[in-house]
């Protein structure tokens, strides 16, 4: 779920570049769209497993539950904009990320936080993980922060920043990592 103004955020978290750098932009967020602008001496490069988006700039068709197209140390900040919960498996998510950034690199990734407050007000559990989702390939794998944090330990791939978007509702989990 893309709340408001969480675009702007996650473009706020990009560091300015006073060389030419690469963005992965994976599961293709529609930025170029929205007329969103990305800061200056960045390439964007976007990926996504529906061939509706090949409008993107530098558009690759990948799976994202599969090794990614990309070379190893290659990009300086992956975006992975409300992608997580639609893949099957979130540490794959996270190596594939941590294996294509350049050392130094870093993941801006959000999801749904299936542990704000006005989300456990409204439903015992997450209602948007169903049955139905899954089998329409939608939301299928609701992520907690404590398992992101355990992952990113694990990967030795280090939150830098930890922010709730937006901050009252706290409906977006955003995490920033950079890679060692």
């Amino acid at each position: 779920m893309v709340t408001e103004g969480l675009h702007e955020l996650v473009l706020s978290l990009i560091p300015p570049a006073d060389s030419p750098k690469i963005i992965l932009n994976v599961g293709c967020e529609d930025f170029h769209q929205k007329n969103y602008r990305f800061p200056e001496n960045y390439t964007v490069y976007n990926c996504d497993i529906n061939p509706a988006k090949a409008g993107a700039p530098n558009f690759k068709l990948c799976d994202l539950n599969q090794p990614w197209p990309y070379p190893s140390d290659w990009a300086d900040v992956v975006l992975s904009v409300e992608v997580i919960e639609h893949l099957e498996n979130p540490w794959h998510h996270f190596r594939e990320a941590r294996r294509v950034l350049k050392s130094g690199g870093i993941l801006i990734l959000t999801t749904p936080n299936i542990l704000a407050p006005v989300t456990l007000k409204l439903w015992p559990y997450f209602n948007w993980f169903t049955a139905e989702d899954w089998e329409r390939g939608e939301h299928i794998n609701p992520i907690p922060v404590f398992e992101i944090r355990f992952i990113c330990k694990k990967l030795n791939f280090p939150i830098e920043k930890e922010l709730y978007h937006p901050p009252d509702s706290k409906l977006n989990l955003v995490v920033v990592c950079r890679k060692p």
